[in-house]
């Protein structure tokens, strides 16, 4: 440990993490701390890390903790420590063992984690190894207790009739009402409330809108129209649009969406802790009467009934024939086809009835670049599977091998890392590899290499620097800036 003194200072850099939970975790408040730590234990930072606004669940989405990691990883000698707030700051993720595999990582490349106002030295005793675990274990358990607790009030507030988040459907309309239920404005788009004690509740919007929602599901229920030709007529009619303009997937989300019988649904999906979203059961689905009905209970429901009819009434092997006309037109098949050619059903439909548009489309004979895929979790763990069976190892070189395989930057996004995804498959792991951390050349031995090169040559040119295979061209640009200030460390005119 580096103490003040007469000794040079230890480059450092400094990871900052704020989220939206509390103000005392500012960016600046973070870096002063850090400051005084360093200026007491002889620290000099070089190099600053930040995620601003970013939640610390998840590795996914935090730019600032992944090019630190890169960094670090890539040998670059930038730095020697690095230095964080607390242990909540490097990270709250839910696998505890997560936090500690990157700050693994840095150790294996000679770089130091220290957390400055943690009350024990991160110096790998027993002790320091038993709190930094044990205040790991309390920041992954302090995020699922406020998940909890978001989670129940936004319910709450459903259940009584206010909107728990989310833009206003087509036809309505947010306003802002205080305590006592008082209107007080009409928000606009991404617009928010900025009293707690304030609601948003759902109000009918301009009246062309609430007819053009009318329109429609007289045109599907009276008029036996189909998603693709009512948004048609909408747009030829010239009723106003919503966001995006008008489609069939914007038609068939008007249809299915309960609020134009009056009653907003809370909770049909769920995201918790940042996790994969999934479909809620509909026993926690929360429904509350917010406005009055723009159609009838009768006119809905029968809506609801053809739509369930229409999507079941295409058998599979005719499904099937039609998506292999259209990867014969088309020359491959997506989402966006799927939508554009009226002879196929929704995309939602076609996952209904396969699991997932990919498994439709290998059941027609079209199977995606595994760039372009759409992966699951529960289909990234079957490849692992598969894998194993066909070459014995999962490891990146089989990846590699099989063209229809996911890359391994697919499972390190999904599980954190390729072992992490091996263990929840049930497959043997593979060993963690750390790219052993080049020797750092000082600019004493710099010096000495330019030298030996104007011996040799009579001269000192980038072209000559570049050429030498014992003189790392790049560091000497990183430590020098330019060829006039090396020859001028080196003593050359």
């Amino acid at each position: 440990m580096p103490e003040a003194g007469g000794s040079a200072p230890v480059a450092a850099a400094q990871y900052l993490r704020k989220s939206s939970e509390h103000q005392r975790y500012s960016l600046e408040n973070q870096a002063a701390a850090i400051a005084l730590y360093a200026l007491r234990r002889n620290y000099r930072i070089v190099r600053t890390y930040a995620d601003a606004g970013r939640s610390g669940l998840t590795f996914k989405g935090r730019p600032g903790l992944q090019a630190l990691i890169s960094d670090v990883a890539g040998g670059g000698g930038l730095f020697d420590a690095v230095l964080v707030f607390d242990v909540s700051r490097w990270g709250r993720f839910q696998d505890p063992d997560q936090a500690g595999h990157y700050e693994f990582l840095c150790r294996e490349a000679g770089v130091a984690v220290r957390y400055c106002a943690e009350g024990f030295e991160n110096d790998g005793s027993l002790s320091s190894s038993l709190m930094k675990q044990l205040k790991r274990v309390m920041a992954a358990e302090y995020s699922r207790e406020l998940g909890v607790r978001v989670l129940r009030g936004q319910r709450h507030v459903a259940g009584l009739g206010f909107s728990a988040g989310g833009p206003a459907p087509y036809g309505f309309r947010r306003q802002l009402v205080d305590g006592d239920g008082r209107p007080r404005l009409i928000l606009g788009p991404g617009q928010v409330k900025a009293v707690a004690t304030d609601r948003v509740r759902l109000v009918p919007g301009p009246p062309e809108e609430l007819e053009a929602v009318r329109a429609i599901f007289r045109l599907y229920v009276g008029g036996g129209r189909g998603l693709r030709r009512i948004a048609q007529d909408m747009a030829a009619a010239g009723a106003p649009p919503p966001r995006g303009g008008w489609s069939a997937f914007k038609v068939g989300n008007i249809l299915a969406n309960e609020v134009y019988r009056g009653v907003r649904v809370y909770g049909r999906r769920s995201e918790r802790l940042r996790a994969a979203s999934r479909k809620a059961p509909e026993a926690e689905w929360v429904r509350a009467r917010v406005a009055p009905a723009t159609v009838s209970e009768r006119t809905f429901r029968r809506a609801q009934q053809l739509r369930a009819a229409r999507r079941l009434s295409l058998g599979t092997e005719e499904l099937l024939e039609r998506l292999r006309r259209a990867f014969a037109a088309e020359g491959r098949l997506t989402g966006a086809i799927v939508r554009r050619r009226p002879e196929l059903p929704s995309p939602t439909t076609i996952e209904t009835r396969f699991g997932t548009l990919a498994a439709a489309f290998e059941a027609a004979g079209y199977r995606p670049p595994r760039g372009a895929r759409k992966w699951r979790r529960e289909t990234l763990l079957d490849e692992l599977r598969r894998l194993q069976v066909a070459y014995g190892a999962t490891d990146e070189a089989s990846l590699r091998r099989d063209p229809h395989a996911p890359l391994p930057r697919t499972f390190a996004r999904w599980f954190g890392s390729l072992q992490a995804a091996q263990a929840a498959a049930g497959v043997p792991q593979t060993p963690v590899r750390v790219p052993l951390r080049k020797p750092r050349r000082t600019t004493d031995r710099l010096v000495a290499e330019l030298r030996r090169l104007h011996a040799e040559h009579g001269r000192l040119s980038w072209r000559l620097i570049e050429a030498d295979p014992s003189i790392a061209a790049r560091t000497v640009r990183r430590r020098f800036g330019s060829l006039a200030r090396a020859r001028a460390a080196a003593g050359l005119s």
